[in-house]
Order: C-alpha cells, then sequence, then structure tokens
C-alpha cells in the first residue's frame, strides 16, 4: 500500500519536555473510566524507587507466565540494557507522581512496540516500541455528547499515551494513522498532537476491520517483527460501512497466521489489542464489549471506555496505564 510518511517539524525547544509517563500491564477491571476511579496525585514523593532487580524480576515473570509466546523476542536473562531501561521509566514516572506499583506495572511497555489507529475511537490498538497510531477520522468523530467534543477527548486521551510512552522512547509515537487518509505521521511527540488534529477533515465511514488490517496489521505483523506489538484503536464505537463482526474476523486471522508461523498457539501473543470507545456511544459500547468478551479473540483484546470525566489533573497515571494493562 502507497502511504505519504510525514516526518512532524518541532521547535528544539520543546524536543526535551516528554519525560512524563509511563504504562503496564496488569490485572484490571473492564469498563468505563471515570474520575472516582482515579486516586493517583500529581506528586508523589511517598513512593520508593523500584530496585533493578524488581523490575527484572517483574518483566522475566510476565514473559515466563502471562505472556509465555513472547519468548521468542526475548531470551531469559534479560540484557542489562532492557532492564535498566525499563528501570529508568519506571524511575521517570515515579518522579512524575506516579505511585510505586503501578510505575513497575508501566515498565512492561519496554516489551512492546505500539501502534494507534484513530477512527472512530474504539481501538486503538496499544512499546520500547515502535508506535504505530491509527486515528479514526470519520464523521462520527465530531459529534458533541452532552456537550462534549469527541475530538477534545481524542487529543486530550492521545496527549496522555504519548507522555507515558516517551518514556522509553525519546522520538515518542512512532507512526500515527487516520482512517480516511493514506498519511502516516511519524514520531509524534506530545507538542505535536494538536496541530495533528486541529486542521484535520473529519469525514467518511468509521470501517474499522479494513482499516485495522489494512493499514496496521498488513504492515506490521510480518516476519520481520523484532518486538511484539500493542495495537490501540480510537473510536466512538460503531462500525459503518462493513459487516459488524469484520473486526473480529480481523483479529481471528491474524491471530491463526501468528500461531500457523510460530508453529504453536503461543505465537498470538506477539500482538495485542487494545480497544478504547471514546464518547457516549451505547451501540458502539456493545461493539466494542463484543469484541472483548468473544470467545476467540478475548484472551487477546480488551476495551475501556474514556469521556472528559476520565481525566484529571491528579489522575493521568491512573488513566493512563488502563489502556495498557
Amino acid at each position: 500500500m502507497n502511504r505519504r510518511e510525514i516526518k512532524l517539524r518541532r521547535n528544539k525547544t520543546s524536543e526535551n519536555n516528554d519525560e512524563n509517563l509511563n504504562p503496564v500491564k496488569g490485572n484490571r477491571s473492564r469498563g468505563s473510566l471515570a474520575a472516582d476511579d482515579i486516586s493517583i496525585g500529581s506528586h508523589n514523593t511517598g513512593s520508593q524507587i523500584p530496585e533493578e532487580t524488581q523490575i527484572r524480576q517483574l518483566l522475566e515473570s510476565f514473559i515466563r507466565g502471562e505472556k509465555r509466546g513472547l519468548e521468542r523476542f526475548y531470551n531469559i536473562p534479560l540484557s542489562q540494557e532492557l532492564v535498566d531501561e525499563a528501570t529508568d521509566m519506571a524511575t521517570k514516572s515515579i518522579h512524575e507522581g506516579c505511585t510505586q506499583e503501578l510505575s513497575q506495572s508501566l515498565c512492561i511497555l519496554r516489551l512492546y512496540d505500539i501502534s494507534i489507529l484513530v477512527g472512530w475511537f474504539p481501538l486503538y490498538s496499544i512499546l520500547r516500541y515502535a508506535c504505530h497510531d491509527k486515528i479514526d477520522d470519520s464523521l462520527s468523530m465530531k459529534i458533541t455528547e452532552e456537550g462534549v467534543n469527541r475530538i477534545e477527548v481524542l487529543k486530550t486521551t492521545l496527549c496522555s499515551i504519548v507522555r507515558v510512552y516517551a518514556l522509553v522512547r525519546k522520538e515518542g509515537i512512532s507512526s500515527i494513522n487516520f482512517f480516511s487518509t493514506s498519511e502516516r505521521h511519524k514520531d509524534v511527540l506530545e507538542q505535536d498532537i494538536e496541530s495533528l488534529l486541529k486542521d484535520h477533515h473529519y469525514s467518511g465511514l468509521a470501517r474499522i476491520g479494513n482499516e485495522l488490517k489494512g493499514k496496521v496489521l498488513g504492515d506490521l505483523v510480518n516476519d520481520a517483527m523484532e518486538r511484539p506489538l500493542l495495537v490501540i484503536t480510537m473510536t466512538p464505537g460503531n462500525t459503518q460501512g462493513e459487516e459488524e463482526r469484520l473486526p473480529i474476523a480481523v483479529i481471528e486471522e491474524c491471530i491463526t497466521i501468528l500461531q500457523d508461523r510460530y508453529g504453536d498457539p503461543l505465537g498470538a501473543h506477539a500482538v495485542a489489542f487494545q480497544f478504547v470507545g471514546v464518547g457516549n456511544n451505547e451501540q458502539g459500547s456493545d461493539l466494542l464489549r463484543s469484541i472483548d468478551n468473544n470467545l476467540i479473540i478475548g484472551e487477546h483484546t480488551d476495551q475501556i471506555t474514556v469521556s472528559e470525566k476520565s481525566f484529571s489533573d491528579n489522575g493521568m497515571w491512573s488513566m493512563t496505564w488502563s489502556f495498557f494493562r
């Protein structure tokens, strides 16, 4: 697929302002995230700085236990360089107000590449990783619900994700894709988000399944993969212009390809999917839940719904981690 790649320009004075965030993969309840779910202060001086041995144990336990399929990407014991980078990420996040427990969880992002797909805001499916974002820019993103513009929620969400990921990849998100354009924006930092979204023309249909396959999985899931991939799809939720089951079928196909490629059911661990629903679209929420609860693909997918109530000055870390766990 031919795609126009855009290298974003930025002022040199703002290139070093991104060391403020960090995500983790852990146990969590699914569903909506509201302000009451957030309890992390903006400056948490009481948390202890994690030891390198703690981070090593956490990462190796994650690979050997919950995600054994990642052993094809990482040898145990892990390299000292990788552990040092993950420890540095956890330390920086604590200095920015994250709790010790949450910071250790977030350092798991060091194991993944991230791709963000932004369209109708469902998944934006989610590490030191080459971050690739796909953005739903269909007409549904322009709809205002209860006085809240979905695009504003999208901007806030993207900024939080990019800030966290910048702790392990100083260049930021490797790429961001929109549903209705072939442009791929490379190395996106927090200060780039507003200009990226400001004058974009939101139009077209939210063909989640087709866009997921054509702009993320078709390009990134291949024999050249060096790290596992977290795919984050962001959208209001309701698919348009395609069969409602197509997103599920696309993920099923990806899982089958990975299992056949590696000759092992655990090969599917090479890709994880996170869907982020934006706004209060009940029909869209039902679709995301059906993806998350599917008996075949549910193990590899998760979903969460965000709105303006999901963000507060004191809850960035808790909210952001909900996208990655």
